[in-house]
């Protein structure tokens, strides 16, 4: 009987709930494309929605955000992983020791830019290419994107 006492207390322990530190945290993933034109530039892309509109608007001097494409990635704490964007285009979310995010954004398995040190808490906006017609960039966030 003695012997178990401590495997029942090694059982309890492992039987106890997982904390939300060790949870996987998921992020919205939005990959936009920002144009002048107001046509449709692909089938299939929509609107990005109002509330991104808003908050882009008087950032951006592009009259028209599409969205390409949208994921959603579960990041594993002290962990990485990637999401695919398009056939050509991934963003790979890691978390640095202190709890923030790095962020690496491919093109055709390249690394285009990257990002260190950046809330996990918070809307991330990462540039990709741009030239004087338009621009790509992908938005990291935890709320759910909504639709117009």
């Amino acid at each position: 009987m003695k012997h178990l006492l401590p495997v029942a207390v090694l059982l309890a322990f492992c039987a106890r709930p997982v904390s939300a530190e060790t949870e996987p945290v998921k992020f919205h993933v939005q990959l936009i494309y920002a144009t002048n034109s107001d046509e449709l530039p692909q089938k299939g892309w929509k609107k990005a929605g109002p509330k991104l509109q808003k908050k882009l608007s008087p950032v951006f001097k592009w009259k028209e955000l599409w969205e390409v494409s949208r994921t959603e990635v579960s990041v594993p704490a002290g962990q990485g992983a990637k999401a695919k964007l398009t056939k050509e285009r991934e963003l790979e979310i890691r978390f640095q020791k202190d709890g923030r995010l790095e962020l690496l954004l491919y093109r055709n398995a390249e690394v285009m830019r990257k990002m260190k040190n950046m809330a996990a808490n918070e809307p991330i906006i990462m540039g990709g290419e741009s030239t004087d017609r338009d621009a790509w960039f992908a938005v990291v966030r935890r709320d759910k994107p909504s639709t117009e």
